[in-house]
């Protein structure tokens, strides 16, 4: 057993010499200076004898874990809390069922920590104390956490004419929905923020559309289903027909000279080969694939845009315009969202407003100014859009009367 150490009543003797601070500053300083020197001569004098567990010059000391450790997921992230333990300096969290093996989340001095949304599935999270000298605590609080799989959607549809109107509910997730996949025929034909969408059928038939929802985390829904029959649109016809070959407005995209061509999304076109691996500290492409880039055009632009002028030589009225296109991500878990915004005019200097979609109708037109807007997940997602395709459907005009004869 240590001996005991020698009282220090620094603190008692404080207290009295307090009252005199404002009366006579300088008496106070010089009483509080040789109370500070004869505390310090104390400690020197009369050193505290280690324990068990605490070690001078290490600060540190045998700590438990939290005892308290619990989750909840408030639609963005996993929020983790836990209960303080006094003495604790920092806490770490790692995922996995063994410390020595898990992987390592991140350390804190708080009390509560906001992760990012992850896979559905069962998952086990530890959590020690650490103390300012950088000991660990000898065990681990585990939590388990369970990420739900998506639900499906509810999904109903409404035709007007040869407009089908989709809608559908927003699925119970662990996690917020970010966007829904839209698939007619098992085909996908877009993406989409909302709940509804207006799709324009050029011919009749029967058409059976599909949603998926995706969470934050990428989870994706069962698809669902829904089989709609389209009667011949009344009154509206073919009128052109406009393939793109991509060479319009490019904003941190870049075009290939495949067949089709192909727009790429959203890139760095300005870098030279030197500045892209000099502006990261790469010397090699072993570095970038290192840093979990494995293709050059990584680290991709999180924004860019494409716009085309089309000039349909004639003014046109009551047109509906539909465009499509085919892409391939390159990577299915960096997703990129393509925003289409349509504008027109008539004389090709003044063009309305933008409107967002890919069917749209305009009282009538000359020139269309079709806009894609691209925003990637994250550096790593970019996409190839290739087959870009203008549809103009105008509506028959009727024109009868009566005249003397």
């Amino acid at each position: 057993m240590a001996d005991k150490p020698a009282p220090d009543f620094s603190d008692q003797i404080q207290s009295l010499i307090e009252p005199i601070r404002k009366d006579d500053p300088n008496l106070f300083q010089a009483l509080e200076f040789l109370n500070n020197s004869l505390s310090d001569l104390n400690k020197q004098i009369n050193p505290i004898t280690p324990k068990r567990g605490f070690k001078i010059g290490d600060s540190t000391i045998d700590l438990g874990p939290p005892v308290t450790f619990f989750y909840t997921l408030p639609g963005r992230t996993i929020k983790m809390e836990w209960v303080a333990i006094s003495g604790t300096a920092q806490y770490e969290i790692r995922r996995g069922a063994s410390w020595d093996t898990a992987l390592f989340q991140t350390k804190t001095s708080s009390t509560q920590i906001n992760l990012e949304p992850i896979p559905t599935g069962t998952y086990t999270y530890l959590l020690k104390t650490i103390t300012l000298g950088g000991t660990y605590s000898d065990d681990a609080t585990p939590l388990v956490v369970i990420i739900e799989s998506v639900a499906p959607v509810s999904i109903s549809a409404q035709v007007i004419d040869n407009n089908v109107l989709l809608r559908w509910t927003e699925p119970h997730a662990s996690f917020d929905i970010d966007y829904y996949e839209l698939f007619k025929n098992g085909v996908s034909i877009g993406y989409n923020d909302g709940n509804f969408s207006a799709i324009f059928e050029t011919a009749a038939g029967s058409f059976n559309y599909g949603v998926v929802a995706y969470d934050m985390a990428g989870n994706a829904s069962p698809i669902s289903t829904i089989l709609v029959a389209v009667n011949q649109p009344p009154d509206f016809e073919l009128f052109n027909t406009f393939i793109s070959s991509l060479n319009g407005t490019r904003v941190n995209a870049y075009r290939e000279a495949a067949t089709p061509p192909r727009l790429v999304a959203p890139v760095d076109v300005a870098q030279t080969w030197d500045q892209h691996f000099s502006s990261h500290s790469w010397t090699t492409i072993q570095n970038q694939i290192d840093a979990g880039y494995p293709v050059y055009a990584q680290p991709a632009i999180i924004t860019g845009s494409y716009e085309e002028i089309i000039d349909f030589g004639v003014l046109i009225n009551n047109i509906i315009a539909n465009i499509t296109y085919n892409f391939a991500y390159n990577d299915p878990n960096h997703q990129v969202s393509i925003i289409i915004k349509q504008s027109v005019s008539t004389d090709g200097i003044s063009y309305s407003t933008p409107v967002a979609g890919a069917v749209q109708f305009f009282s009538t037109l000359r020139y269309l100014k079709v806009r894609l807007e691209f925003t990637g997940v994250d550096d790593k997602a970019f996409v190839s859009i290739y087959n870009l395709t203008v549809k103009l459907d105008v509506k028959r005009d009727l024109d009868s009367g009566e005249v003397n004869a």
